[in-house]
């Protein structure tokens, strides 16, 4: 979600509510043109990737912190397997 203002201060029927409304309608109508801009980038890039033999795997923004969560996970559990295995001893 995107807002420009508060609902105090920009209201839909002042002046600033409408050029909040014009930048978010430009901001819109530019997102796909920047979108496609960003993929073709992230083309390019994995194309040079693949020439030196690297592959390049993208993750979501929600893949990538299902993964660090994980990890994290991980080394909690590490860490108190460590802790048990002390208080074996």
């Amino acid at each position: 979600m995107i807002q420009i203002g508060k609902k105090d201060d920009t209201g839909s029927a002042t002046e600033i509510g409408e050029q909040a409304k014009l930048a978010l309608d430009e901001y819109f109508q530019s997102f796909h043109e920047r979108n496609q801009w960003v993929q073709s980038e992230k083309e390019q890039l994995a194309q040079g990737m693949e020439c030196y033999g690297f592959e390049w795997e993208h993750l979501s923004i929600i893949e990538f912190k299902k993964q660090e969560r994980a990890k994290a996970a991980q080394q909690v559990q590490k860490r108190q397997r460590q802790r048990s295995r002390g208080w074996e001893r």
